[in-house]
């Protein structure tokens, strides 16, 4: 009978070491793939800085209206992309100075004078993006009475924003054409491991000379 009892005592006492051993090493298994996963997320986040200095990438709290930040999954994507946004096409398209062939021109008239759009400079960026120079035309019977200049970024610009640094205009000949001029930078925003960066990419001047009354 006792041996009975120590026989049962010791299956015991072997169940429980088993049982505890067995949770020693589920633990510690537990503990080195923290310590893996630690490791990987400081070397990713280390490749992150390395990109974000070598591209010059400036952190910001938000982005600018109907911009949608790109969102970026992995160093080697971030890499990608500003490659890609370095390397950007951004060419002049010319346009006609001549109010019956200016493409967009519209125009508005009043009582006492003719409002008309003119577009007087653009530059395409990328595959089908837009950055427009126009202008609104206040016309009198045979002089222009005053010139509202502004820019536009159209078409396709997904994570890219065109910020503008300044515009202005003059009337010039008599009255009978205007000048027009403004400056800005392009610039690229992406989402990295939930911070906001933005790219500055390039500067774009726009001018114009439009002839409106002949």
């Amino acid at each position: 009978m006792l041996n009975k009892k120590i026989i049962s005592i010791f299956i015991m006492l072997l169940i429980c070491s088993l049982s505890f051993g067995s949770m020693a090493f589920a633990a510690e298994d537990q503990g080195i793939v923290t310590d893996n996963q630690t490791q990987v997320d400081k070397v990713k986040a280390e490749k992150y800085k390395e990109i974000s200095k070598k591209y010059k990438l400036e952190r910001v709290q938000k982005a600018p209206d109907k911009v949608i930040p790109v969102k970026v999954n992995s160093p080697e994507e971030l890499e990608s992309l500003l490659q890609s946004a370095s390397k950007i096409k951004i060419e002049r398209v010319p346009v006609s100075n001549n109010e019956s062939t200016v493409s967009g021109t519209q125009s508005i008239v009043s009582p006492s004078s003719t409002y008309t759009t003119y577009t007087t400079d653009s530059y395409k960026v990328g595959i089908a993006g837009y950055v427009y120079l126009k202008a609104r035309v206040e016309k009198g019977t045979s002089t222009i009475l005053s010139v509202s200049p502004y820019t536009s970024f159209t078409g396709f610009t997904w994570g890219f924003d065109w910020d503008e640094y300044n515009i202005g205009s003059s009337i010039v000949s008599g009255g009978k054409d205007f000048e027009s001029w403004a400056s800005g930078g392009l610039e690229y925003y992406l989402l990295v491991d939930n911070d906001l960066m933005r790219y500055y990419i390039q500067e774009i001047d726009l001018e114009g000379y439009t002839t409106v009354f002949h």
